[in-house]
């Protein structure tokens, strides 16, 4: 499994992007929070200014989310595919339909090596565990953050 072996430095890489992730979020939204009775049509400067700032720490946490997890995914599905194709080249020649070489290769890796489906897939569970993960503690940061200021 990829995780388990050539990959263990992008999946470290992409676990050590997840805390300025959860920080963030959390300040994104405190700053929603401590703006919640601002509307986003406020054009005092109060307004202005907080709802750009929640808005620069969505845009950043959205971005490095992003960033994160097509970085690891890309190496997951190059190493991946570079086996798949290893292995069909030896059986068959390379088919230039793109379309069709993706899905024949899909089967082939399906009935050839199942394995670098599974590794696919449990690589997607765990970034949409992490995700929820940062989600909850970024959360729960925020709401500890707001409750010892009040």
């Amino acid at each position: 499994m990829f995780i388990l072996n050539e990959g263990r430095k992008d999946f470290l890489d992409f676990l050590r992007n997840i805390t300025p992730q959860i920080i963030f979020f959390s300040l994104a939204l405190i700053q929603a929070v401590k703006f919640q009775p601002l509307t986003c049509c406020d054009l005092t400067k109060a307004g202005i200014v907080g709802t750009s700032t929640m808005l620069i720490f969505f845009g950043i946490w959205a971005i490095s989310t992003w960033a994160s997890c097509s970085l690891f995914l890309e190496k997951l599905v190059e190493h991946e595919v570079a086996l798949i194709l290893k292995i069909k080249h030896g059986s068959e020649g390379v088919d230039n339909n793109s379309k069709k070489f993706t899905w024949s290769s899909f089967w082939f890796a399906i009935r050839r090596r199942p394995s670098s489906v599974i590794s696919v897939i449990v690589a997607m569970v765990v970034i949409e565990i992490s995700l929820l993960a940062v989600m909850i503690m970024s959360i729960s940061s925020a709401t500890g953050f707001l409750k010892a200021m009040h």
